[in-house]
């Protein structure tokens, strides 16, 4: 009806911003992304020319990254975009989800249509909400739209003949019936020290005023310190250490690399902080539950000791 027509979300799409020279990747993973995007350009060629759509009827064009948050996942969606010469359709499960009873799926239908009026490729973050495991023995309508979506998501995904990015951190809560659709599971790692290094290089703005050059080995020296940093944390901290020296001394900064070890060494502490605090909440969290657990045990004990005794009287 009009009304429901008229709460559908109208959908951005994006001009790609990075493409894979600005990534700092291993090499297997970068070869396993341009295999993959191989099979996708030459889709016709193997399925239509070359008759492979008699052995599987449908081309596959999914592919979805996996691994820890800043590892680079978004990038590399803007990355294929752009070497595919497409625009980029980004969506999340927020602007899919909707107030509206039943409207997510109608939303995501919404979405696959204006991908395919714009030849877009499709992005989705936080892929675990859309894929993963269909809820059993459903108790609540928000379950039950849940699954609503997800079916909904895997009748689309089997219709659509572009191209589907998705990102998750929790690649093991997928639903085993999307894994036939998607052509290549990425995982991208956090880097090691020679592209931590590299990535601090690139980071690094090109007019940048220094003193002198940092040398191959500072650098080097600094990516030790920061042994399990993402490429976004790394990226953080040097435009934190832009952000202070902008903010004492203006046009007139001159950075040395003391800047970037002091910044690193700061975002480190700050990382490690945040997370000995996390997991304070955790232990707290846990503490309370087994609290709460305890004294609900205790009420029932006590319940069930009044209940003998009146037995006992009666008897």
């Amino acid at each position: 009806d009009k009304s429901a027509n008229d709460r559908l979300p109208t959908f951005l799409f994006f001009i790609p911003r990075y493409d894979f020279a600005q990534i700092i990747m291993d090499k297997e993973i970068k070869k396993t992304i341009f295999d993959a995007l191989n099979v996708i350009e030459n889709k016709e060629l193997i399925y239509k020319v070359w008759g492979f759509e008699k052995v599987d009827s449908k081309p596959r064009s999914v592919l979805n990254f996996f691994g820890p948050p800043g590892t680079g996942k978004t990038m590399c969606a803007h990355a294929i975009a752009k070497h595919l010469s497409k625009p980029l359709l980004a969506l999340n499960y927020s602007e899919i989800e909707s107030k509206y009873v039943g409207d997510a799926p109608k939303n995501l239908k919404k979405a696959f249509e204006t991908a395919k009026e714009l030849d877009a490729v499709m992005f989705f973050d936080e892929a675990d909400s859309f894929l993963g495991k269909r809820i059993e023995n459903v108790s609540q309508g928000a379950e039950q739209a849940l699954n609503s979506l997800r079916s909904q998501m895997l009748i689309l995904l089997e219709d659509f003949e572009g191209v589907v990015l998705f990102a998750t951190n929790l690649v093991t809560n997928f639903d085993k019936a999307f894994n036939s659709r998607i052509l290549a599971n990425i995982k991208l790692d956090l880097p090691n020290k020679e592209a931590r290094a590299e990535i601090i290089k690139v980071s690094l703005p090109p007019f940048l005023p220094i003193e002198k050059p940092f040398t191959d080995e500072e650098i080097l020296e600094i990516s030790e310190i920061i042994d399990g940093f993402s490429g976004r944390e790394i990226k953080n901290a040097i435009l934190s250490m832009l952000l202070k020296k902008a903010g004492e001394y203006g046009k007139d900064a001159i950075f040395v690399i003391d800047d970037l070890k002091v910044a690193m060494t700061a975002k480190k502490e700050e990382i490690e902080r945040l997370k000995a605090e996390e997991n304070e909440r955790l232990k707290l969290k846990i503490s309370t539950k087994l609290k709460e657990k305890a004294m609900e045990e205790s009420e029932m004990s006590k319940q069930k000791g009044n209940q003998n005794r009146r037995g006992n009287k009666k008897k």
